[in-house]
């Protein structure tokens, strides 16, 4: 994979765009949606009987008594109001639209499927957002409005694993309900335009795939991994924490390409006599292991292809099953 010829990107080489779409703008994507289970505040300027607290039901509408239920997925708080003020005036409650507020006081955690063939370390239906009573202040519990950062397409692709290196940002494919966008996330990634969207319960998010390594998608970004997590010893005898040890979060907090020296289990007093030094990746495309074992003086050596090698005076090339 790291020799193959990248296909080209559907989005295009520019960047100035957050997202292209085919059918609907993308306006209708921007800003705070309502989803099912969201919580609501809806005040009345003059009726203390329809005002109060309400909770979008699992098919996305609002109830509210002597109504028919008005549907909330997906709109903004505006869209609500000017829903339930024509819906009052429709059921004669009103001669005129009257004067109502609504206003978000929770978000509830949405269910996001990440498409299986997408080009994401461990693509499968992820739950993102909801926040619980013991983790907000006394001071946000008792404000009116609410706001998260949790439910938006960036967090939905850091649950999925993140993305791999193959991975095409310049069109990832949102689908809701019966519309399909294409988002540049390219922007997103190398911090230019940090624009993001808010996710839907439904939502089904496709990342597709350049069929080649980039480089330049090894490094740390809102939607990349941060670096791998290594569980070391550097003792020749058994202990019963990392802390004697001396392992903290500096040694077992690698970044890209990461690369381990060891020793094989034995007798402490033999403990020098076969180590090993270890790097290597999985081929995603591949579904495999591919590496290099190389023999030293020492002991065995296992390396990834192309990398530096420590001693050894023979290799052989060795590809292992996933």
């Amino acid at each position: 994979m790291n020799l193959a010829a990248c296909s080209p990107e559907i989005g295009g080489a520019s960047e100035d765009m957050f997202g292209k779409w085919s059918g609907p703008s993308l306006s209708d994507l921007l800003g705070e949606k309502l989803s099912r289970n969201d919580m609501v505040q809806i005040t009345f300027a003059d009726d203390e009987v329809l005002s109060g607290t309400y909770v979008v039901s699992r098919d996305g509408d609002l109830k509210l008594p002597y109504l028919p239920p008005v549907r909330a997925q997906g709109r903004s708080t505006n869209e609500v109001e000017t829903a339930l003020a024509d819906a009052l005036v429709a059921a004669e409650f009103y001669t005129s639209r009257p004067r109502l507020a609504v206003r978000i006081t929770d978000f509830a955690s949405v269910s996001v499927s990440i498409d299986v063939v997408g080009a994401v370390f461990e693509p499968h239906a992820v739950e993102i957002g909801g926040t619980t009573g013991d983790a907000m202040d006394t001071g946000r519990q008792q404000a009116l409005g609410a706001s998260t950062d949790e439910r938006n397409l960036s967090t939905a692709i850091r649950a999925a694993g993140v993305v791999r290196p193959d991975a095409d940002l310049s069109a990832v494919e949102l689908h809701r309900q019966r519309s399909v966008y294409l988002l540049d996330l390219r922007g997103v990634f190398n911090g230019s335009d940090p624009t993001d969207i808010m996710m839907l319960t439904g939502d089904r998010i496709v990342v597709n795939s350049r069929m080649c390594f980039q480089d330049e998608l090894m490094r740390s970004s809102p939607i990349s991994p941060p670096g791998v997590s290594m569980f070391l010893s550097n003792l020749t005898q058994p202990v019963t924490s990392n802390a004697i040890s001396a392992i903290g979060h500096r040694p077992s907090a690698i970044g890209h390409r990461p690369s381990a020296i060891g020793h094989r289990p034995r007798r402490a007093r033999d403990a020098l006599r076969d180590a090993f030094h270890a790097s290597g990746d999985r081929q995603q495309l591949r579904r495999r292991l591919e590496d290099f074992e190389r023999q030293s003086q020492r002991g065995t050596i296992l390396a990834q292809p192309g990398h530096r090698h420590l001693g050894g005076d023979r290799a052989q090339y060795r590809r292992s099953p996933a």
